[in-house]
């Protein structure tokens, strides 16, 4: 411990990082930086800081850790509390995705964290919130521009239920909405992933979904990171990137078609269209097949 570190200064700095780990494991990781670096997309510098920063235990198919579990309780009691104000907005695109969905709701923070939540028509931006609350936690606040499907009805009063502070903007500033920038880079980083490797633009929300989520989990270059990434900030805990960082978008992989009739084989190939939520196992990925569907490995 320094010597010269007073109690004001500590208790200013245990304040500001509050309960973000401070080191990860120190336990060699499965996917080199090199590999990391080529599947997301990014700069070698910026996949070691960000392995420096993240974790890896599990590997596919290798039995997930098990995940936290919380009790049954009231929403404002049951939800993980945050301790950062969010953004929020609605963007749209011109074609239908394989899902059917026209927009997406985009939650970020003013430091890099960022999720996309396809939705086929906007007035289902509310259960994007309850989404939100249940995987991620509640924001202190939530800051967002008039739009009536964010500041009424069953938006606001699933606010209220969580105990989340709204703030609507005033009309026409939009550069006080950093949904904004996060949107605009989202779709850039999507649209040249999308480009590079020929995928169909009805595939456009899955790229979204899997784009933001690396974004999150990426340690990049802005100063309120401190060499995190800002996962870590948001969620308090070093986070594990297992999940999203063995394979690129539509990258081929193989995968067991059980159903497959003799005497064909049955390894088959199919495209990773990223990560699974919600289904099966930790490590479950969404593949689409040559018929055009997905399956869940």
């Amino acid at each position: 411990i320094d010597p010269n570190l007073d109690g004001y200064t500590f208790a200013m700095r245990l304040n500001k990082r509050h309960n973000v780990s401070l080191a990860s494991s120190t336990r060699e990781k499965p996917i080199s930086a090199e590999a990391l670096a080529k599947n997301w997309g990014v700069s070698i510098e910026v996949a070691k800081k960000t392995r420096a920063a993240t974790t890896q235990r599990g590997v596919r198919f290798i039995t997930p850790s098990m995940s936290k579990c919380y009790r049954t309780n009231d929403r404002m009691l049951r939800y993980r509390r945050l301790i950062v104000d969010m953004f929020t907005n609605t963007m749209f695109s011109d074609v239908t995705s394989k899902r059917g969905n026209k927009c997406a709701q985009i939650y970020c923070t003013n430091f890099g964290w960022v999720r996309a939540y396809p939705m086929k028509k906007k007035s289902q931006a509310h259960e994007t919130f309850s989404n939100l609350c249940s995987t991620i936690g509640v924001p202190s606040a939530l800051i967002m521009d008039g739009a009536r499907e964010q500041i009424m009805g069953e938006f606001r009063c699933k606010a209220k239920e969580v105990d989340c502070r709204m703030k609507p903007l005033e009309p026409y500033t939009p550069w006080a909405n950093a949904a904004e920038s996060a949107i605009r880079e989202l779709k850039k980083s999507t649209g040249c992933k999308m480009i590079a490797t020929k995928t169909p633009k009805k595939l456009w929300d899955d790229c979204l979904e899997c784009e933001a989520i690396i974004r999150s989990h990426t340690a990049h270059g802005i100063y309120d990171l401190e060499d995190e990434v800002p996962e870590t900030l948001v969620t308090g805990e070093t986070p594990d990137i297992s999940l999203i960082s063995e394979y690129q978008w539509y990258q081929w992989v193989k995968w067991y078609d059980q159903n497959a009739p003799f005497p064909q084989d049955k390894y088959v190939l199919g495209r990773y269209c990223g990560p699974s939520f919600d289904i099966s196992s930790a490590m479950c990925a969404k593949i689409l097949k040559k018929n055009g569907q997905y399956v869940h490995m």
